[in-house]
């Protein structure tokens, strides 16, 4: 793999950032409208970001029957280790289940699709695509659950939320992906545009939360690059460890390792805009794992499949 090819996703990511950090100090974009725009994410580019991928996973159905096992116990693993984050970094109250959500869900799309690409090779992509199925399923199901026991108090669980366009999306391309249905050019087209702005909109509106905090905030505190490494460095290489005996398919295993290799999901500073939640402390974990990628991805890269 290229450091070069890593770095240039990264300018990219950062660069994208970067607008949407002077788009909030030249007062076009502010909290309101971080909020709007996270819930355009949510319930519409994501979803047709998982239809799109229906004709990505060309493969059979028992390829994406293992690929869902797999996925299924590698979460397991994720959020029982998530659990002990917090209690390492003596970190308590609302911001728990945010340190939680960023343990289990990285950053699938924009940058590891290209990087499996380039380490695995194009025919990964079809097991990163049917991977990042159940994640989407698994995000807007627990991720949902995390972030409104952040808030909540005597209202208790709103377990109907979790029933959002996004889960129903999720739980249909599934299925269709088992029965082998492949959409129609238009409809894949018109879903892959749409769901293609998710990314850019996420990184405006972590850019925009990011300006609303003072400069000094952002590098400070030992808990955040603590976490980095935990996250960069320490879930892939036990996922490693762990998963090597029992996958048997070297390109399911590559798949798991670097997806977990990838920093926090784009999409918890999302989710905190719309539950409301700590946008900032989201943002904050956000933008120093996404900045630390850059040297842990070649890393893990090179120590475990070289």
């Amino acid at each position: 793999m290229s450091i070069s090819f890593v770095f240039t996703k990264m300018i990219i990511l950062f660069s994208v950032l970067i607008v949407g950090y002077i788009a909030n100090k030249a007062g076009f974009m502010d909290a309101v409208s971080n909020k709007k725009v996270s819930a355009i994410v949510i319930n519409l580019a994501i979803p047709c970001k998982m239809l799109s991928s229906l004709n990505e996973a060309d493969c059979s159905r028992k390829d994406i029957l293992a690929m869902l096992s797999v996925a299924l116990l590698v979460y397991a693993f994720l959020i029982l280790f998530s659990k002990l984050v917090p209690k390492l970094l003596r970190i308590k109250g609302s911001e728990t289940p945010i340190l939680e959500f960023l343990t289990v869900f990285s950053n699938n799309g924009f940058m590891g699709y290209p990087v499996i690409e380039s380490i695995l090779g194009a025919s990964a992509l079809i097991y990163a695509s049917i991977y990042d199925m159940f994640n989407s399923i698994l995000l807007f199901s627990y991720g949902v659950y995390l972030f409104q026991k952040s808030k909540t108090d005597r209202k208790g669980i709103e377990w109907k939320r979790m029933m959002s366009t996004a889960t129903v999306a999720g739980f249909l391309t599934m299925i269709l992906a088992i029965l082998g249905v492949r959409l129609p050019q238009v409809p894949h087209e018109v879903f892959l545009m749409i769901g293609n702005a998710a990314t850019p909109l996420s990184m405006l509106v972590i850019g925009s939360t990011l300006a609303m905090t003072p400069i000094r905030e952002i590098w400070k505190g030992w808990r955040v690059y603590s976490f980095s490494v935990i996250r960069l460095l320490v879930v892939p290489s036990a996922v490693y460890l762990i998963f090597r005996n029992f996958i048997g398919n070297p390109l399911i295993l590559g798949v798991v390792v670097l997806v977990t290799a990838m920093p926090s999901a784009a999409t918890t500073v999302m989710f905190a805009e719309e539950y409301e939640s700590n946008a900032k402390f989201a943002a904050q974990y956000v933008f120093i794992t996404t900045l630390l990628a850059v040297l842990t991805i070649p890393i893990v890269g090179y120590l475990l499949f070289v």
